[in-house]
């Protein structure tokens, strides 16, 4: 197959390379600041990645940014890519802070920057002529992105919940994602959202235990919400203290199996290699 990727130095795109070095895979190179270096081919799937950092913090500038590189940029792929089947990234960002709720796909949409950003960039993507399905990536955990950020302050025994610890954290493997993207590249049924985030959320308590237990370490002591707003701003409850209690169910009804279900054995296989 002929898979092009956008975003394909980043954390999950650069893993992609290696999953798919059977085929033949082309780095779509993006033409600043939110059109595409497209080659003159007709792809058999594009995975769409790329977009700013999230984690840096929200300023009103930033903001824009985060929004522009996404959406302007896929509605400027799309108008210009020839591929049978698109792949779009998103995130379950896309519900926002819903407590204890337990989120599929039918769930609907939150009412916060991060849900709006996520819903406008899906609804451009699919402008797209071709089959599309969106994955909403939960933390993705594997070696380097988020889990490289961690572990130094788990290492110094300063790891310690967030605020109360009780919000839920949905997550997926890094292998578990790109097995998944495989899936639905390689299911033509397949269309639409897909949630791509382990059976088994957990709190951050429980997750923040789980990471200082796989590092043979103390936890440390907790991170009250305040301070964490202080430093980060709106960014602090959109990535670290909302609650979502997400499940993969389209992926699973689809005929997908994770091989990454239990946090404590998945962050013991990472750290190991």
């Amino acid at each position: 197959m002929k898979i092009g990727i956008t975003g394909s130095h980043g954390f999950i795109g650069s893993y992609l390379k290696k999953h798919f070095s059977k085929h033949d895979v082309i780095s779509i190179e993006r033409k600043p600041p939110y059109d595409w270096a497209l080659p003159d081919i007709t792809f058999d799937a594009v995975v769409h990645l790329s977009g700013a950092n999230i984690a840096k913090r929200w300023t009103p500038e930033y903001k824009k940014e985060l929004y522009n590189s996404r959406v302007i940029g896929t509605r400027n792929l799309v108008r210009s890519v020839k591929t049978n089947t698109l792949i779009s990234a998103s995130a379950i960002g896309y519900y926002g802070n819903r407590g204890d709720e337990e989120l599929d796909e039918d769930s609907s949409k939150g009412s916060s920057f991060l849900s709006d950003l996520c819903g406008d960039w899906e609804a451009e993507a699919l402008k797209c002529s071709a089959r599309v399905c969106m994955p909403r990536f939960g933390l993705v955990l594997g070696k380097g992105g988020p889990l490289d950020r961690m572990i130094p302050a788990f290492k110094w025994c300063l790891g310690g919940r967030l605020g109360d610890g009780r919000q839920w954290m949905s997550w997926i493997a890094l292998q578990d994602l790109a097995r998944g993207i495989e899936h639905l590249i390689t299911n033509p049924n397949c269309e639409g959202a897909y949630n791509f985030c382990s059976p088994n959320p957990v709190r951050n308590q429980d997750f923040t235990l789980a990471l200082a237990k796989a590092l043979h370490r103390f936890v440390g002591p907790p991170i009250p919400e305040a301070l964490l707003r202080f430093l980060l701003g709106e960014m602090a409850d959109g990535l670290f203290l909302n609650s979502c209690r997400v499940v993969g169910k389209k992926l699973l009804e689809s005929g997908f199996s994770f091989l990454c279900r239990d946090l404590s054995q998945t962050l013991s296989d990472i750290l190991a290699n």
